[in-house]
């Protein structure tokens, strides 16, 4: 009897734990995933502001001709 409970409570024990590390682990998905889209939308911006910054380059190097 005491046996069984104690089988019992460590199956309940471990049942508790394995949501706990699925819960962590779809924390830690959706933490990745933010990160990955906030350098995607980083790196966007800095192309975007080199292309802007040649064509202002180029347009001053242009206008001094």
């Amino acid at each position: 009897l005491a046996l069984r409970k104690e089988v019992e409570e460590r199956e309940h024990r471990h049942v508790k734990e394995m949501r706990g590390m699925t819960l962590m682990i779809e924390w830690l998905r959706a933490r990745l995933k933010r990160e990955e889209d906030f350098r995607a939308v980083a790196a966007h911006g800095k192309a975007y502001m080199q292309l802007r910054i040649d064509l202002f380059e180029a347009w001053y190097v242009a206008s001094l001709h």
